[in-house]
């Protein structure tokens, strides 16, 4: 494309989508896209009076070298959390050791225990406290939320909020949140 680059748009600038022959074609650890690039920049850049240079398409959200991939372990069986702890290491183990994956695969799964909760609804309604208020607290104090996506230096990042870990490591420290009561106020017309 003439006049178009990932700098921006300028008469003197130019981008090239070059495609790879299927993978059932390239055989080999030399013909792999690495491999490719790694031999043709060297010639690259040593054209003179312009700078030329190849390199990996971006990443597509979810894949790619710096997207990233998410799985979901989930447990059907009602084993204990130390239990889904174990297999969700023996998978990272197990990535680790396969051929394109890597070591950077990790989990932020962590054994804890859990809770059960019961909310009076009748006094949360007499203090004019909406119930989604009080599941909305819990759920982001005691766990998370997510806000939002973002991108920064070719990579996307997902923001969540928590309380810090010292404000939610016991069911005492529960006592200590705080939601807001919705104001009731009466204005009466004069007329």
């Amino acid at each position: 494309m003439a006049g178009f680059s990932f700098a921006g748009s300028a008469s003197n600038q130019g981008l090239i989508f070059v495609p790879l022959k299927p993978y059932s074609s390239r055989k080999g650890k030399e013909h792999t896209a690495t491999a490719i690039l790694n031999r043709v920049r060297p010639r690259l850049f040593s054209i003179s009076g312009a700078i030329v240079f190849a390199t990996l398409p971006p990443a597509v959200s979810g894949l790619g070298q710096f997207g990233g991939f998410q799985f979901v372990l989930q447990d059907q069986a009602a084993h204990t959390l130390e239990e889904l702890s174990g297999a969700a290491h023996g998978l990272m183990q197990a990535s680790a050791q396969t051929e394109g994956v890597g070591r950077t695969v990790h989990s932020v799964y962590r054994e804890r225990p859990s809770y059960l909760i019961t909310i009076d609804r009748e006094k949360a309604k007499s203090l004019h406290v909406p119930l989604s208020q009080i599941t909305d607290t819990l759920g982001v104090y005691m766990g998370s939320a997510y806000v939002n996506d973002f991108d920064f230096n070719n990579r996307s990042y997902r923001v969540y909020v928590q309380a810090d870990k010292q404000f939610r490591a016991t069911s005492q420290d529960m006592k200590q949140f705080y939601v807001r009561s919705i104001a009731v106020r009466w204005f009466r017309s004069i007329i």
